[in-house]
């Protein structure tokens, strides 16, 4: 190999090796599920006269989010890592608790749940 060889590949490699670490020194969000994805801001409503525990499932794993008192309000913003997420309310004290159907949300979006005095007719909707 000459020595002009020796230096374009000498060169190649250095481009590379700082591709690779520009890459990683990047900014990264992580989700939920580990995956890189946006943020959602949760906002919860609770017209029920019991307190409600809120959670979000953005895969198979629902991660709790808090406690919203009676007749209460919570926000939240929440990393995910999927195209839709699943929110789980559960009164406190009650053994039951209810799901609502997956939301598509994109990044920096938000989902508004109203948690209605009967838990299962509470409603979600993504703006």
């Amino acid at each position: 190999m000459s020595g002009k060889d020796g230096v374009v590949s000498w060169l190649r490699a250095a481009a590379v090796a700082s591709l690779f670490a520009a890459a990683a020194c990047g900014p990264h969000r992580m989700g939920l599920s580990g995956e890189p994805g946006g943020r959602v801001t949760v906002e919860v409503s609770n017209r029920a006269w019991s307190d409600v525990v809120v959670y979000v499932a953005d895969g198979s794993t629902p991660r709790r989010l808090g406690h919203v008192p009676a007749l209460g309000r919570a926000r939240w913003v929440v990393p995910v890592g999927a195209e839709a997420v699943r929110l789980l309310v559960r009164p406190i004290g009650s053994t039951e608790g209810y799901a609502l159907e997956p939301i598509f949300v994109g990044p920096e979006r938000r989902v508004e749940l109203s948690v209605d005095p009967d838990v299962e007719r509470s409603l979600a909707v993504a703006r």
